[in-house]
């Protein structure tokens, strides 16, 4: 089955979001099959050869935003968060959430001073 288990060679599916629409654009001699991205399909000869004229990973560049925007995932991408070991994933998102926090309650203040205001 192709997209097994949205594993998408182990990348995240936001990736995998900008692989699959930029399949249309692939310029690599060799065909692009969807089913290469699949987990299931790394050892196959057909794929190897494929990932070696592809530019499919050069296309969906995290840094590169006009060809795809990966928007909140961003950030995670270009600190190449996926491939790090559990604790630094951990403390990413221990950290990503305080951020958001921040912005929140920073946010919750000046609509509650603004309002104090308005009514005075």
């Amino acid at each position: 089955m192709c997209w097994g288990h949205h594993c998408i060679c182990c990348r995240s599916s936001v990736k995998a979001t900008c692989w699959k629409s930029s399949f249309k654009h692939e310029l690599s001699p060799i065909p692009c099959n969807p089913c290469y991205l699949d987990c299931d399909t790394s050892e196959f000869p057909d794929r190897k050869s494929w990932e070696n004229t592809t530019v499919l990973p050069a296309r969906c560049n995290p840094d590169d935003t006009s060809i795809f925007n990966y928007g909140i995932f961003a950030n995670a991408l270009q600190q190449k968060v996926l491939s790090s070991e559990f604790l630094e994933k951990y403390l990413y998102c221990l950290w990503w959430g305080l951020q958001n926090l921040r912005f929140l309650f920073s946010r919750r203040w000046m609509i509650s001073y603004l309002m104090q205001y308005v009514s005075a």
